[in-house]
């Protein structure tokens, strides 16, 4: 398919630019809707790529429990 290139490049830089750039350039309405989009997609990104790892704090002490009700000692 063969677009003009106004088309094609401007629709993409202006959605990046509105997104980037739209809550401190553009009027009310459209500067929070450009910073929700930023920030769904940050928070998106964020939980897919970066997945937390999830840390048992207490495992060390479940296992001196366990120890315990086994009569084992404890380290």
């Amino acid at each position: 398919m063969n677009l003009k290139p106004s088309i094609k490049y401007g629709i993409p830089v202006a959605i990046l630019f509105f997104i980037v750039m739209g809550d401190q350039i553009l009027p009310e309405p459209l500067k929070s809707a450009s910073y929700n989009t930023r920030t769904a997609i940050v928070n998106y990104v964020g939980r897919t790529v970066f997945k937390p790892r999830q840390v048992n704090l207490n495992e060390g002490r479940e296992q001196q429990l366990e120890d315990l009700e086994n009569g084992q000692p404890s380290q």
